[in-house]
């Protein structure tokens, strides 16, 4: 006799998770907001690489080559601890194949006019302006948007080219939200950035064991925001929740590519400065 379909109510149910009568709104425990089972924290400890050498990696994100994040991902209504919301959560159709009911997403992108402008044979005499952006849900809301500062974590002054504002997008994101707190055990950021995605899962340790230099004995770019990625990461995966990156094409991010394109019209600040969400 065959086994009777795993409908996605009892996938949700299996993992603390209920949903209210209308069935489109999920209900995070409030013990799941004041910390993580030592199972889910093992898992994504371990997935992350468990701090080793102090640093912290990324795992990818990698669903059948035909699904777009849209198939992936669903905008839903959720309850927690401190209140109501809404994110981007896996379809109960992909639970378990591409992870827990406790995986959501946020979407990243960063740009730059005159980006590299004085390098090569880029001739522009005009200062390169980058721009910034995350979406975490639908509506003007949920995307976050603004001018890469003129300075980095570490104080120090640097030129604006378009991978240090991708990278800077999806350390903003980590940022934005104590994710754990909500209840999720996995954060996947979709970006169409390559130089993020594939560096923060294969490259950030071999970086710091030779130093932060390069194959070619170079200092690696951008490491001030690769250092603080690293960080946060380890304090995510420390709550239980482990980071993934997907990458995509630019035509799959058309939301938070807008919206950093936009803003490399802003002008920018000089120090830099963490954006914390609160209830949102």
């Amino acid at each position: 006799m065959s086994k009777p379909p795993v409908h996605s109510a009892e996938i949700i149910h299996s993992t603390g998770l209920t949903r209210e009568a209308d069935r489109n709104t999920l209900v995070v425990p409030d013990n799941e907001c004041l910390g993580s089972s030592p199972g889910r924290l093992r898992r994504a400890q371990q997935a992350m690489g468990a701090g080793s050498q102090d640093v912290w990696t990324a795992t990818k994100f990698s669903p059948p080559a035909e699904l777009r994040p849209s198939d992936v991902f669903g905008l839903r209504r959720f309850k927690y601890c401190t209140g109501t919301s809404e994110r981007f959560l896996v379809h109960p159709c992909h639970v378990p194949a591409l992870g827990s009911a406790r995986t959501i997403a946020v979407y990243t992108d960063g740009a730059c006019s005159d980006n590299g402008a004085g390098v090569g044979g880029n001739t522009s005499t005009r200062e390169p302006r980058a721009g910034c952006a995350f979406v975490f849900r639908e509506g003007d809301e949920g995307t976050i948007s603004w001018a890469l500062e003129k300075q980095g974590p570490d104080g120090v002054t640097y030129k604006h080219t378009s991978n240090r504002a991708e990278l800077r997008a999806a350390l903003a994101a980590l940022k934005f939200r104590y994710w754990p707190g909500e209840g999720w055990d996995r954060l996947v950021l979709i970006t169409d950035s390559l130089y993020v995605s594939h560096h923060a899962a294969e490259w950030l340790r071999k970086w710091a064991e030779r130093g932060w230099r390069t194959t070619s004995g170079e200092s690696v770019k951008n490491q001030d925001l690769w250092k603080e990625l690293s960080i946060r990461m380890g304090e995510l995966a420390e709550g239980g929740c482990e980071v993934s990156f997907w990458a995509v094409p630019r035509s799959l991010n058309t939301i938070a590519d807008k919206a950093a394109k936009e803003a490399t019209t802003l002008e920018p600040d000089d120090m830099f400065v963490d954006i914390e969400g609160v209830l949102c």
